[in-house]
């Protein structure tokens, strides 16, 4: 549960709301740990699922589009760029990836 929380900071950190870092995690089930299976193309499908997830919603009495939640660019950009992190961690130089210096409060200078 930690980790989780850490998590959703750390993608606060880089640019995304709090209500995009929550839907990263809940609804897409992205985890710190997927980073490292995931590649640019998929990390822009997660992006545009949670900017338009294609369902709908109540309100009031009428069903109506879902609007979605934003997304900034430079967030979803340094996303990528957390993902080449991991994968450059773990597959080019075999370190173990610190999960405390990865979602640290320097991320913001991605």
């Amino acid at each position: 549960m930690a980790l989780a929380i850490t998590w959703n900071v750390a993608l606060q950190n880089i640019g995304f709301s709090i209500a995009a870092a929550t839907a990263i995690i809940t609804s897409q089930g992205v985890t710190l740990d997927d980073m490292s299976s995931l590649e640019d193309g998929d990390i822009t499908i997660i992006c545009q699922a949670i900017r338009k997830p294609g369902r709908e919603i109540i309100r009031g009495t009428r069903r109506v589009a879902d609007p979605g939640i934003p997304v900034n660019a430079m967030a979803e950009k340094r996303l990528k760029l957390v993902r080449f992190m991991v994968e450059h961690y773990t597959y080019e130089i075999n370190r173990v990836l610190r999960k405390r210096k990865t979602v640290g409060p320097r991320c913001k200078t991605l």
